[in-house]
């Protein structure tokens, strides 16, 4: 959700030309006027749609698994991988990673993007080819990225972590002190 909050309101973005003396106060877009996609849900993807809800912002969701019923009792839209990827502004990946979902989102996939949505992962690397994510940045077929997984970690891949439009944590997303805490209470 921070992801998706810096991304579309362009606070890294602001940040980063800040901190060079350029004062751009291109806010962005609010959550609300955004299709967001999930891809994956499970009991990740279902808390990061009930933590969208309050932002009013319409929901489309994916998932091998048929959560027709739950959506329709959720107010998302269940809806196949490509007219996710084609009407998205943000979609973020909420998959484990395996053979069917290894370079999930590449140069193809990419290719089916027509809103030039942010992509965000938390989920594992590998689910998105890096390669192919700088080159959709460079050609603008997406807007931007948020990563806290990478194909290779620690991540070294300089022109990932150097990229203005992609934000990069070092695998962070669960690592908050109560959900360590949580992580050791239930083993």
């Amino acid at each position: 959700l921070g992801f998706m909050i810096s991304l579309s309101r362009n606070i890294h973005s602001s940040s980063n030309k800040l901190s060079k003396g350029i004062w751009d106060k291109n806010g962005g877009r609010s959550l609300s006027e955004l299709n967001v996609g999930i891809i994956g849900l499970g009991n990740i993807g279902k808390e990061v749609a009930i933590n969208l809800k309050p932002f009013g912002c319409k929901l489309l969701a994916n998932d091998i698994i048929d959560y027709n019923e739950y959506c329709t009792n959720n107010n998302i839209q269940f809806v196949s991988k490509l007219f996710l990827y084609q009407n998205c502004d943000i979609i973020t990946i909420h998959t484990p990673l395996n053979q069917s979902t290894l370079n999930l989102i590449n140069k193809s996939t990419f290719k089916l993007m027509q809103r030039l949505p942010f992509i965000i992962n938390t989920a594992r690397g590998g689910i998105i080819n890096e390669v192919d994510l700088l080159e959709a940045i460079k050609n603008q077929k997406i807007r931007g990225a948020a990563l806290d997984v990478f194909e290779n970690e620690p991540l070294h891949n300089k022109d990932i972590y150097k990229s203005e439009k992609i934000i990069c944590t070092p695998h962070i997303s669960g690592n908050s002190s109560d959900a360590v805490i949580k992580m050791g209470k239930s083993s």
